[in-house]
């Protein structure tokens, strides 16, 4: 686990700010939750043409995956997935898709934490799985958003997905880059 805290990216389109993304990791307990929060709102001039906003809250304890939920406003489509992990494997149940019994190890693809890039995958946002290839690609040297350069292990995956994520040397999230429906480059970069 990354030390408990708060998570703050900006995320941008091209080299325009389009939004946030927040983790608010901490003990409750002998658990840890982490509080998620996304909100993008892409604009052609003053008009707002998209936006995304997905709250969710999942529960980790003893290092495995407990509890999963979220809510997602996807441009009007409204989502929400319910997943728990049970003897026989997770359980995941979303709007729009029958109930799902997944792997054991199967976790949300919340970026923040490392074990996405080793373990199979349901979405935040509908509760699809995934089982994308993931490659280390080795240490990079990467800017955060208030200047200061870190080193940090980058992923690339491929196939379900395709993004970059990259995670510094305490385990902690700190950027992704992605590729938009429309073609653009989309990135997360950390605040600090």
């Amino acid at each position: 686990m990354p030390p408990a805290g708060l998570l703050q990216f900006a995320i941008h389109r091209g080299n325009s700010g389009i939004g946030q993304h927040t983790v608010q990791l901490q003990r409750e307990g002998a658990a840890w939750v982490a509080r998620i929060n996304v909100e993008i709102a892409v604009s052609i001039g003053p008009v707002v043409v998209y936006r995304y906003k997905l709250i969710a809250r999942e529960t980790w304890q003893d290092d495995r995956f407990t509890s999963f939920e979220s809510d997602t406003n996807d441009d009007g489509t409204k989502l929400w997935v319910r997943a728990r992990r049970e003897a026989d494997g997770v359980v995941v149940e979303a709007s729009g898709a029958p109930r799902a019994l997944l792997p054991v190890d199967a976790i949300p693809m919340t970026h923040w934490n490392r074990q996405c890039m080793r373990a199979p995958l349901f979405a935040a946002k509908d509760g699809k799985p995934a089982r994308p290839k993931v490659q280390p690609r080795g240490e990079e040297t990467i800017t955060l958003g208030n200047g200061r350069a870190i080193k940090a292990e980058r992923f690339t995956l491929t196939g379900d997905m395709e993004l970059d994520d990259w995670y510094d040397q305490d385990n902690a999230w700190a950027s992704m880059r992605t590729i938009g429906r429309d073609g653009s480059v989309i990135t997360y970069r950390r605040a600090a």
